[in-house]
């Protein structure tokens, strides 16, 4: 009933082309895990009222934003922003930061100035999750890699929109992918079978082969492959 009667802010997350866009040329990346994310946020005085739950013996507000709630994600979305966007070295995904640089001096500095932002604003990272000094840009590729298999809904609906990103280039990925879409739609019961590993595996192995994209060299030359008719023209930029 609460959630229907919420505000939702729409906070778009960033594409995952300029994303990569931004990285081109950075050498040194370092990863940030948010610990529980939403419960670093406080909830208004006025605002707590609405958050009440009711136990055997007692009645409890929330005074953190709890999970559940439609608008906190849009809400800590929002707050990312204001405090990274300034940054053109930071790229905030829900509750990870990844931190890009040219170099190790300038990696650096950039990590000492994203500290002292979370040190001011009280936001705590989980020293386990996080990963520093890596020369991998693709962050959340390299952990789906090396997954053996899928076990809950979330994990496949993150998996299927990297798969998603790469659609383009693997051959007849919208009928390939069909038996993983099945199993996150609602009242769809959970059942991670023969054959779904399979299509699993069979997607890890495209993600890590020709023609999948990858950032560009500009240190090294392109190739401008062109071709026309006389009612269309394309033409395919590679290196």
């Amino acid at each position: 009933m609460f959630n229907s009667q919420t505000e939702i802010p729409t906070i778009p997350l960033p594409r995952i082309e300029e994303i990569f866009d931004r990285m081109t040329g950075c050498t040194v990346f370092s990863t940030l895990d948010l610990a529980q994310g939403y419960h670093q946020m406080l909830v208004e005085s006025d605002s707590k009222k609405f958050t009440a739950f009711r136990t055997d013996k007692e009645v409890y507000q929330w005074r953190v934003a709890p999970m559940g709630l439609t608008g906190v994600p849009g809400v800590w979305s929002r707050l990312m922003r204001v405090l990274f966007d300034k940054f053109d070295f930071v790229v905030v995904y829900l509750d990870d930061l990844c931190v890009f640089s040219r170099s190790e001096d300038e990696h650096c500095m950039h990590l000492r100035a994203v500290f002292e932002v979370l040190r001011r604003e009280r936001l705590y990272i989980r020293k386990e999750k996080c990963a520093f000094w890596r020369a991998s840009s693709i962050f959340w590729i390299i952990q789906w890699l090396r997954m053996d298999y899928v076990s809950i809904a979330k994990e496949l609906q993150s998996f299927l929109g990297l798969a998603g990103y790469y659609r383009k280039f693997i051959c007849d990925s919208a009928n390939l992918v069909l038996p993983l879409r099945d199993l996150v739609r609602k009242a769809v019961a959970w059942i991670w079978g023969d054959e779904q590993q399979h299509v699993f595996l069979q997607l890890k192995m495209a993600l890590q082969q020709a023609p999948v994209l990858r950032l560009p060299d500009f240190s090294q030359r392109f190739i401008l492959t062109t071709d026309a008719s006389d009612t269309c023209c394309g033409g395919v930029l590679s290196q």
